[in-house]
This record gives C-alpha cells, structure tokens and sequence, in this order.
C-alpha cells in the first residue's frame, strides 16, 4: 500500500493497493504488468491495470 496525502488545508489521503504484479522476461525484462486499487477513505475511486513492454 501507498498513500499520498495533501496539504493540511483541504487534506485527504489516497491509498493504493497492489492486487497483482507480473514481471515475465529472462534474463531482462520485457513485460511489466501491474494490477491495482485506488481508494480515498472508504471509497474505492477505481481499479487500474498498467502494462509496460520493455524495449531493451
């Protein structure tokens, strides 16, 4: 899990949880493919998939 939190002014904190990571290649690299959430508070604000192709 990570969070950020702002300014004390109009503060809240978002948290991301990292529901899956893959990294296939041997002996580099070559795809990278994480799975996760973002909530602020109770409130899940969506699930994002980021998949990256490594070009070596």
């Amino acid at each position: 899990m990570h969070s950020y939190e702002s300014g004390s002014s109009g503060s809240f904190r978002l948290r991301n949880y990292t529901r899956n990571l893959t990294l296939k290649g041997n002996p580099l690299p070559q795809t990278l493919r994480i799975d996760y959430e973002l909530w602020a508070g109770q409130v899940q604000l969506g699930h994002y998939i980021l998949q990256l192709e490594i070009h070596h």
